[in-house]
């Protein structure tokens, strides 16, 4: 109730201020259409009254039936042009980039029905427990590994499924290690998230965006990009929580249940080192990344390793959720909008990429702390665009650092409970308070902005990318 009250408020405060500030008479009918279904995006994504997916969908369904006008009606449609049809939004949400991700949503769900995941998370646990920082640095290693290619929630989940056992064995003098380890995890599949552009839904929005602009990024670029900075951050990490939780006492070992490597486990590897050879070579057979990731569903489908019941537990909501944000990048590009957007924001006369990016990044920053990354990311990412249209001298190298740093600092975002659903899986295991989410958190995003700002800028230009 204290949501929709929020909700009503703000939006009431919306509209006056549409009708004070930006009057009917000064954009088109589409264009004021536009506006209006991008606040009220806003607002849903915001204040979180309806789950994140329903404010997606109503995206789309506004759209169509304000945009494309199927109904012929005369309040709607376009005021000059000619009006797109319901196929072309349905294009624009449905990006090419919701194939990888549902690849690697595929891939994560059979690596955990083998126990793949189990198997590797386990040795971890069992060749270096008994020394505390040791341990912590090779558990957030594997967990930023695998949030490369899973849900950083379903990773964090089973590295604690693995973990837990061992934490509830602390002694109590070693209660500041069981801190280490549940802040540890959940910001290493935050952090891990950046290394691929399946490892997190902003990176698949940025790169749809891109993609509508014209740009493309292979995997390998993307990694090459990424990974470096993915690997600083992890270790800026690892060394924080150590030096302020004093890991140096040698733990007592604890038995780790055994999980043995098996026929239908080494298929999955196979299949899923396959998988990303060619996302890593697409340069030299030529296949999209978005096909390349049929190929494990297709065989694992085949085989019977993915089922019916695995299909109907993917996180479709989160393929909605991207879907949504593409939806309205494109419908600002439909009706021109961008190009107003792009106007109404202050011009620079600076050349400088990172003084251009920087705001755009620190307000990513800023909003993913308190909502959903991938909202904030489907809010941003079409207004910096906008803004890059602008500096038409410093394309395509400014829509390039643009879209990327929205995406990867959006994955940086961790100095709270809520701002993660890794960092509230850690909360709910009990042992951790909101204050010990806050000074590590801070520390580690505000240096991820920094790196990203300065090193991305960098690692573009390097390989090539713009």
């Amino acid at each position: 109730m204290k949501k929709w009250l929020i909700f009503l408020i703000a939006l009431c405060a919306a509209i006056g201020g549409l009708h004070f500030f930006v009057p009917p008479h000064t954009l088109s009918k589409e264009q004021y259409f536009m506006l209006i279904i991008f606040i009220l995006a806003a607002l849903l994504w915001i204040t979180d009254v309806i789950p994140l997916f329903a404010t997606a969908l109503l995206i789309i369904g506004l759209e169509i039936l304000m945009l494309a006008n199927p109904g012929k009606w005369a309040i709607f449609g376009f005021e000059h042009a000619t009006p797109p049809t319901v196929h072309a939004i349905l294009v624009g949400a449905v990006d090419p980039v919701l194939l990888l991700f549902l690849g690697g949503f595929c891939l994560a769900r059979v690596a955990q029905n083998s126990g793949v995941d189990q198997t590797v998370s386990a040795l971890i646990v069992r060749v270096s427990r008994s020394h505390p920082a040791l341990l912590l640095f090779n558990i957030m290693l594997a967990t930023a590994c695998f949030s490369m290619w899973m849900s950083n929630t379903a990773t964090t989940a089973m590295m604690f499924s693995v973990l837990i056992p061992l934490l509830n064995s602390f002694q109590r003098e070693h209660h500041s290690f069981k801190k280490a380890f549940l802040l540890g995890v959940p910001f290493a599949a935050n952090i891990g998230g950046m290394g691929t552009p399946i490892g997190s839904p902003p990176n698949a929005v940025a790169l749809g965006f891109l993609d509508q602009q014209g740009y493309s990024v292979d995997f390998l670029k993307w990694m090459a990009l990424a990974v470096p900075l993915m690997l600083g951050l992890l270790i800026v990490t690892w060394l924080l929580l150590s030096i302020h939780f004093k890991l140096k006492q040698p733990i007592k070992r604890q038995p780790i249940p055994k999980a043995p490597l098996n026929a239908k486990k080494f298929f999955v590897i196979v299949i899923f080192a396959l998988t990303v050879i060619l996302w890593l070579t697409n340069s030299l057979h030529g296949l999209p990344s978005s096909l390349v990731a049929l190929f494990p569903i297709i065989i694992f489908s085949i085989t019977g390793l993915l089922g019916r019941h695995d299909i109907n537990h993917i996180s479709w909501d989160a393929l909605i959720l991207i879907a949504g944000g593409l939806a309205l990048g494109s419908g600002f590009m439909m009706t021109g909008f961008d190009q107003v957007l792009a106007g109404w924001l202050t011009s620079s006369t600076s050349t400088n990429t990172i003084l251009l990016v920087m705001p755009f990044v620190v307000a990513t920053f800023a909003l993913s702390t308190f909502i959903s990354n991938t909202a904030a990311a489907n809010l941003l990412l079409p207004i910096g665009i906008a803004y890059c249209m602008q500096m038409k001298s410093l394309l395509p190298e400014l829509s390039y650092q643009m879209a990327i740093s929205i995406a990867l600092c959006a994955s940086v975002a961790m100095a709270l409970p809520v701002s993660t659903p890794p960092n509230q899986i850690a909360y709910s295991e009990g042992g951790v308070t909101t204050r010990d989410f806050i000074f590590p958190g801070l520390v580690i995003g505000g240096l991820g902005v920094v790196l990203i700002l300065l090193f991305g800028k960098a690692m573009i230009h390097f390989w090539g990318i713009a």
